[in-house]
This record gives C-alpha cells, structure tokens and sequence, in this order.
C-alpha cells in the first residue's frame, strides 16, 4: 500500500453522540488524559489518520510530511498541540491534534460542525488518505484502535459505539452470555423501528412519547405527517432508529402522496414494525389495513391498539399484542421491553439483576 494511501477513521454525524475522547482536560504540551464519557451535539469531531500495509518508517515519514503541509506547529509525540489546520484556501479549523509515540497515528479533535468535519474529510482525500466509516466489526478500524493486544483493540473498538450502560456491560461482557454477539450488534449499530397504521392513529404521538420529547408534528388532521421522521430514540439502553410515517390511506395530495411513498422504502428496510391501530375507531374500520400490514411484514410486526384508556367495547376481544396510551403513557414501558426484547434477548434479565 501506498503509505500516502492511509487509512482515516470517522465515525458518522449524529443528532446526539456520546464519544470518547482521549484528550479531554488536557492542555497544550500536556499528555492526554484518560479516556472520558462526553456528550456532544451535532457530528462526530474526532478523527484518527493512521495506515496499515506499509513500512513503519514510511508510513512516519508520510504523516510527517502531512503534519509540516497541513498544521500551523509541529507535533510532539504523545503531547496535545492546539494547531491550525490548513488547505490551500486558508485556515479550516484549529484542533486539538494528538501524534502517537510510534509517529504513525494522529488523532484530531475538530469543533465538530457538519462543514469543518466534512471540509476536513475532503481535504484528506484529496491528500491522498482513504476515508473509511468506523465500524467496530471491520477489521481496519480494529487494528486502529488503542490496546497492546488483539482482545484490548476490539474491546475498545465495541466501547467506542456503546453509548448505554447496557451497551458498555453487554461489550464487558461478551463470551459470557449465549448469542450475546448478536445483541451487541443491535445494540452498538442502532436497529429501525418504523411506526405504520391508518391516519390519526396518534403515530405521531407515540413517536413522540418513545423520543420523550415533541419531534414529529401532531395533529387531529389525518395526512398531517408528511415527512417520515427518522431519529434516534433509547430504549431501556437500547437506541434505535425511530421512523414515524404518514398514515396508510389513499390521497389525491401530491405532498402526501410523495411523502407515502418515500416512507414505503423506509418500511421495507425497518428491522422491526408496530402497526398502530385506533382504539377509539371501529375494528371493521381496520380490519383490512391491519390485515395487509401484517401479511407483509409478518415476523417483523408488532400489533399496537392505542387510544386503549377510550377503546370501543368491540376491541376486548381481539387480538393485540400491546395495549397503549401514547397520551397518558399507559402501557408504554411493556411495549417498550417488547421492543427491546426482540434485539436484546437477555436484557430483562440484565435489569433484574441491576435491582437486586
């Protein structure tokens, strides 16, 4: 490999992040203080600029030559340097840049605003580095990260993503518990969860009271979400990916038919759906839609009444797997452990054992 050719790690934007950062409290000629938990809004400011493939020697003398190109003061390694970093226009940011004592790694700490860390990223490549998304699993990224043995360096790269206390104890923990590989996936890499049911069925509502904040638009007028809504929500120590679609009918509205349509592609990827009916409207009403709803997503579906504190009389008998309120939150946690469950087989298990 050409040692120009380097690899660089980045994690992807996000609208909320926990990160590690190893040099938090530092000051500038001083040596980075232990790894600590930091919330950060807005994208991922860390970047580490490394190489595999090539000589030791010139992999150093590259990252030199880079560092001399691109950064207002040079790097004492093992020391934090507050520096500028420069592309052929002017100043982009002024990070905080950490050399490795190996002289092969540079960590960058940017401010973290969408247009400096991308505004970096391109300068990078056009440097010559492959950019490459970090990912736990993938061997590349697990040969970057610190640790004097094989186990240290992926234990530190599962860290890196495990934003819950469930996620750092299932990471811990791992080679303990039965399919536990599985379930750190779900839990490292967020699952999607797409809410789905006829209009007015309070999607929105629910979204909103699993985000535990107000982030989709709710309305009595059916079509009024017209954009499918996709962020991040916690779980009990699970984060998905929550998607709130506009509901299920058919519209002559260009803007709602549009936004229907870009929500099916949103639906057929989502690792797990709730079809969320109307307690306070008849069965007949819905028998159809939730007929069709669950022929095709099948395995994948969990069946939610909600409106369940106003149902009609007719609902008692049928069968759901979840009875809720999104207003009042009734029933909300057990379909939440509901949820959990089916990527976290143990974690009930795991809060027992947290109370005891």
């Amino acid at each position: 490999m050409n040692p120009r050719t380097a690899m660089l790690l980045s994690r992807p934007p996000a609208a909320l992040v926990t990160v590690r950062v190893r040099i938090d409290g530092a000051r500038e000629g001083e040596a980075p203080a232990e790894p600590a938990d930091v919330r950060c809004e807005g994208v991922e400011s860390r970047i580490r600029i490394g190489s595999m493939g090539a000589s030791p020697s010139r992999v150093a003398e590259s990252l030199a030559a880079w560092i001399d190109k691109r950064l207002s003061k040079p790097l004492i390694p093992g020391r934090v340097t507050h520096s500028e970093l420069r592309d052929d226009s002017g100043v982009i940011d002024d990070p905080v840049a950490v050399l490795h004592e190996d002289g092969r790694t540079v960590d960058l700490t940017l401010h973290g605003g969408a247009w400096v860390v991308e505004a970096t990223l391109d300068l990078l490549r056009r440097d010559g580095f492959d950019v490459i998304e970090f990912d736990p699993f993938d061997a590349r990224c697990i040969a970057m990260c610190d640790g004097g043995t094989d186990d240290e360096r992926k234990t530190n790269a599962l860290l890196a993503l495990a934003r819950t206390e469930l996620a750092v104890e299932s990471v811990m923990r791992r080679g303990e518990i039965p399919n536990l590989q599985s379930a750190i996936r779900n839990l490292l890499l967020p699952p999607t969860i797409a809410i789905v049911g006829p209009p007015n069925a309070g999607k929105s509502t629910l979204a909103n009271a699993l985000f535990g904040q107000q982030r989709s638009i709710v309305s009595p007028v059916p079509g009024t979400t017209r954009d499918w809504v996709g962020e991040e929500a916690d779980l009990l120590g699970l984060i998905v990916k929550l998607i709130d679609t506009p509901g299920v009918r058919s519209t002559h509205d260009a803007i709602e038919r549009e936004a229907i349509d870009l929500s099916a592609d949103a639906k057929r990827e989502a690792d797990c759906v709730l079809i969320l009916l109307d307690g306070s409207e008849p069965v007949a009403a819905q028998s159809l839609l939730r007929e069709r709803l669950q022929h095709q997503f099948a395995d994948r579906s969990i069946v939610v009444l909600n409106k369940a504190d106003a149902a009609l009389p007719e609902w008692e008998h049928q069968r759901i797997d979840h009875r809720v309120s999104a207003t009042t939150g009734a029933g909300l946690e057990a379909l939440v452990r509901a949820v959990r469950s089916r990527f976290v087989p143990w974690a009930d298990e795991w809060d027992a054992s947290i109370r005891a």
